[in-house]
């Protein structure tokens, strides 16, 4: 993502939950539901948070610190209190395959939808289509309809447009086998981890 237009869409997704955080915090029942509140913001970003063994030349405390990140990266995705962002859009620099026929991809969007709520694993290219939608006056601070300051329309939206239940490691198993991984070694991998 040369042209940083993932970032750019990860941000306009962060810009509206910020616009919105505090919508109907006068009425208790909105603001159990339907804003983050004064809760902190916080990104991890999978790639570029570990490093990679891809890269070339890592350290030994690198390859330790990848290697323990990867032990327990099924528990970020699949954590209740975690909201995962599925970028299933491709930023196209080279070739890939699409976003579910991709191992890596598509292991972390079934654990993100194992256990949580169904609002905590929000596919982004859905979310950005509601924001620009109906959302664009909140996420440019003008006035609009006020209905939109909710994040619940933009769950019920996105909950809509990509949300599978979830399958049983015998399933998982059948279907991983088919996808594309960068090292064919992730694939046994992503069997024993899912």
């Amino acid at each position: 993502d040369p042209n940083n237009k993932l970032l750019a869409d990860v941000c306009e997704f962060l810009q509206y939950l910020e616009v919105s955080r505090h919508y109907g915090d006068n009425n208790p029942t909105l603001k159990d539901n339907y804003n983050i509140g004064d809760r902190e913001i916080l990104v991890f970003w999978d790639y570029s948070c570990m490093y990679q063994r891809s890269d070339g030349g890592v350290t030994l405390m690198q390859l330790d610190s990848f290697e323990r990140g990867l032990g327990s990266i099924n528990v970020v995705y699949a954590h209740v209190g975690t909201l995962c962002l599925l970028c299933t859009k491709n930023y196209p620099v080279v070739e890939r395959k699409g976003y579910k026929d991709s191992a890596w991809p598509y292991f972390e969007m079934l654990v993100s939808m194992l256990i949580k709520h169904a609002n905590m694993a929000v596919d982004l290219p859905a979310a950005l289509d509601w924001i620009r939608m109906k959302g664009s006056e909140i996420a440019r601070g003008t006035p609009g309809d006020q209905a939109n300051c909710s994040i619940y329309w933009l769950y019920q939206h996105v909950r809509r447009a990509d949300r599978q239940l979830p399958v049983g490691p015998p399933t998982f198993d059948g279907e991983i086998v088919n996808k594309k991984a960068t090292n064919g070694s992730d694939i046994v991998f992503l069997m024993k981890k899912f």
